[in-house]
């Protein structure tokens, strides 16, 4: 519930223009009793009204950011959405933050041990080093709810 919470904001937010750019645990508060979330933290949130902006600035947190932000060359902010969604997936399942530096979010090379095979294929789809390979959004939230 909770990351499929995450999806619908950041689907929610894109809708209205406002596309959400440091997305990690540290940004999100949930109440604990009907466990909607806010996101906190709107400073590297980009205000665009195109469907897919790009943007060629460092925005959001190492650990939390793919490897296409951290090059410094034009991204699209959508993607780089997904990746983050699935490094917070990865540290709620395996209890530690997916990549420490930017050499290994280049790399994109993870272990997971959970024993959950839809779990990882969730974390696979979204950790895709090639952001064009990453499933969408919409598709996403998709999967979660079959």
């Amino acid at each position: 519930t909770f990351i499929r919470n995450i999806i619908k904001g950041l689907m929610e937010m894109n809708d209205r223009n406002i596309f959400y750019t440091d997305i990690k645990p540290d940004n999100i508060m949930v109440n604990q009793k009907t466990g909607e979330i806010r996101f906190i933290d709107f400073e590297d949130a980009i205000y665009s009204s195109c469907r897919n902006p790009e943007s060629d600035e460092l925005v959001g947190t190492i650990g939390y950011i793919g490897s296409e932000v951290l090059a410094m060359r034009p991204f699209y902010v959508k993607p780089s959405q997904v990746f983050s969604v699935g490094c917070i997936m990865y540290t709620l399942y395996e209890r530690k933050i997916p990549f420490d530096d930017e050499i290994e979010t280049t790399l994109c090379s993870l272990e997971y041990t959970s024993n959950e095979a839809d779990v990882v294929v969730f974390m696979r789809m979204c950790l895709m080093a090639d952001p064009k390979k990453r499933i969408k959004l919409r598709d996403l939230l998709q999967s979660m709810e079959i």
